[in-house]
């Protein structure tokens, strides 16, 4: 039971509190300065069509990232209506942790108080 539990925690801290925050105005210079190589962003373009895609570059003028698939993708800064990307916060994963550690070692002390309670009465029952 215990080690199930410091697996969620172990899970819980791995994933971290994440939202996706949008860059605006979606220009060459705001891009430029809040996406780097490796951010994961969401794209609607003003096609119509939304991309999901990792950042492995971006230019002067366009996005260059590739999709879960693997696959190549592209968007010029012209084409593109809305763009978020993913933000991970420190602080609202620390609390995270510690409130699932909080609660581990609660159910920790209880689980063991539980065993010795048990054991005590099982002695009692001998006499």
């Amino acid at each position: 039971m215990v080690r199930l539990m410091l697996i969620c925690v172990l899970v819980i801290s791995l994933v971290g509190c994440s939202t996706m925050q949008a860059v605006q105005p979606v220009t060459a210079s705001s891009v430029r300065s809040e996406i780097e190589v490796g951010d994961q962003v969401e794209l609607s373009l003003k096609e119509g069509k939304a991309l999901t895609l990792t950042v492995v570059r971006v230019t002067d003028d366009a996005l260059f990232g590739t999709d879960a698939g693997g696959r190549k993708l592209s968007a010029r800064f012209a084409d593109i209506q809305a763009l978020r990307v993913k933000r991970t916060s420190a602080l609202k994963t620390g609390g995270v942790v510690i409130a699932a550690l909080y609660v581990v070692g609660v159910a920790v002390i209880y689980m063991a108080g539980k065993a010795i309670s048990d054991s005590l009465k099982d002695r009692g029952d001998d006499n």
